[in-house]
């Protein structure tokens, strides 16, 4: 059960939008972050219980040289393929968000700063009928034009633009988040920007929080 003295905001944004860079800077202030990729990154490893699943469902190419989880190879199996992403979610989601919950007791029991807890959840609205169960006080959505996305993604993984728009109509629009956000974070201006952006938010959060 949520303790009262936490506020629990759910952290999203589509692939490139700057979200990372939201959450570095969350953690660099101090804020605990509960980050729903590094989770599924820990689910996916040997012995766990989402890696035999992965590999039953989509085979040994999925693995490097050492048997380990390629993530790139699986991620350019499911973008290319919408049965095998939700194929994908259907494995892993439930596992991921039963571990978050319970980090997330852990955190409030520990206490957080500013009684703010964020959860970094990259699908957070494509996974909305197990990410409700965290009980969020407010959705924060980081956003940046198609173009820039696309830009960063050709300089941060080598992929075309072609490619780089791919994954991006995998995802759910921000036209369709945005009204479903109680603060949107824009990210197109640079660092400097969104962390100027980043604190309105936060003020607003901490105003809601003192009168909870």
């Amino acid at each position: 059960m949520k303790l009262n003295r936490t506020r629990r905001i759910g952290l999203t944004g589509g692939i490139a939008s700057g979200k990372s860079s939201c959450t570095a800077y969350l953690i660099r202030e101090g804020y605990r972050v509960l980050d729903g990729d590094k989770l599924a990154h820990r689910l996916m490893a040997p012995g766990q219980e989402a890696f035999q699943a992965l590999v039953e469902a989509f085979g040994p190419g999925i693995l490097d040289d050492e048997g380990l989880l390629d993530r790139g190879k699986l991620g350019d199996l499911v973008f290319q393929n919408p049965q095998a992403l939700a194929k994908l979610n259907a494995l892993t989601h439930p596992l991921i968000y039963r571990e978050l919950e319970k980090e997330a007791v852990l955190a409030e029991e520990e206490g957080v700063k500013d009684g703010l807890l964020f959860f970094d959840l990259p699908l957070l609205f494509e996974t909305w009928d197990r990410a409700k169960a965290l009980a969020f006080d407010s959705i924060w959505l980081v956003v940046a034009p198609e173009d820039v996305r696309i830009r960063r993604m050709g300089e941060r993984d080598g992929l075309t633009s072609e490619e780089a728009r791919a994954r991006i109509r995998a995802q759910m629009g921000d036209d369709q988040k945005i009204p479903k956000s109680d603060q949107i974070i824009y990210n197109e201006r640079g660092l400097r920007a969104l962390y100027e952006n980043i604190q309105q938010a936060l003020v607003l959060e901490r105003n809601h929080h003192e009168i909870s």
